[in-house]
């Protein structure tokens, strides 16, 4: 591959994590968070809040910010609840799986499990978190 065709596609690549894929932010800098924040309300309020009826709505942005903010590190239901309670925000442990599945199910991000024999730990340790749409996170 010539070495200018290389660059351009490095460039191109780094464009899109930073940027995204979404076509009507490629060119609009001035206004590229304003329309990706609404794309990330309209999932949660659509997506997750109207399809699955939910009331605890701020709970579910709180686990989505902290989700997102945490992309690409290791992290767990415990230690999510405890950043949640912290906020002062009420709910049971329960909770938090049943939003967590929703989350998923919208596909705003991939937990991957950690490798262990138990299926208790695989489920309540993850080896990461993956953000479906990186450049929604703020």
């Amino acid at each position: 591959m010539p070495q200018g065709t290389r660059a351009k596609l490095r460039h191109e690549f780094d464009r899109n994590l930073t940027v995204g894929g979404f076509p009507e932010v490629q060119d609009d800098d001035e206004h590229r968070q304003r329309i990706l924040q609404g794309d990330l309300d309209a999932t949660i309020l659509r997506d997750i809040v109207e399809r699955h009826a939910l009331t605890n709505a701020p709970l579910l942005r709180a686990i989505v910010r902290r989700l997102l903010r945490s992309a690409g590190s290791k992290t767990s239901v415990n230690a999510l609840a405890q950043d949640l309670k912290s906020l002062g925000l009420v709910f049971g442990k329960t909770s938090v799986y049943e939003l967590l599945e929703h989350v998923q199910d919208a596909f705003l991000v991939f937990l991957l499990p950690i490798h262990a024999p138990s299926e208790r730990r695989r489920w309540s340790t993850w080896s990461s978190v993956a953000a479906a749409k990186s450049p929604a996170i703020t």
